[in-house]
């Protein structure tokens, strides 16, 4: 079948673009170093629908409703290491959250750890955004174990709203 648009042309007006999926995989994943907070650059780009996300930083140049989606995978973690991870708009904090992690033998060099955070914003034609992470575990590498998307960074226009 075909969806017609309200205006009979057979396109839709408004989709969910820009979107982009940008990752990281093992091999060229980032270093975070301790007690910094550091941006979180996703050299791989699966998809990027109007080349609007370059450089770890997506900048939409579109109003409307987005929403965006981090998630990283970090190397082993030390024992009572806390992580953060944050979506910035325009260099500013805008979500964000924190874990915690416990090994209960007491030593170092535990499991990986996936960070996940997700909101939806209102973006003007000029806002950007970054993704950005604070550990204090000693220098960690980007990691991407747990999947081939496991370290992203994505993000779609709501269409309609």
């Amino acid at each position: 079948g075909t969806i017609v648009a309200a205006d009979m042309s057979g396109t839709l007006a408004d989709q969910n673009t820009p979107a982009f999926l940008a990752y990281s995989t093992t091999a060229n994943g980032q270093n975070v170093p301790s007690s910094t907070w550091t941006k979180i650059v996703h050299p791989t780009e699966a998809f990027d629908s109007d080349g609007k996300f370059a450089s770890g930083t997506f900048t939409p140049t579109v109003a409307g409703q987005y929403v965006l989606s981090g998630m990283v995978e970090m190397s082993q973690t030390d024992n009572n290491t806390t992580l953060y991870l944050k979506i910035y708009k325009n260099g500013s904090p805008i979500t964000g959250g924190r874990w915690f992690n416990y090994h209960p033998d007491g030593g170092g060099g535990g499991p990986n750890t996936s960070n996940q955070i997700s909101i939806l914003v209102i973006s003007d034609t000029n806002d950007y955004f970054d993704l950005y992470m604070y550990q204090n575990s000693g220098g960690r590498g980007v990691q991407n174990t747990f999947g081939t998307y496991c370290s992203h960074f994505s993000g779609y226009k709501l269409a309609g709203a």
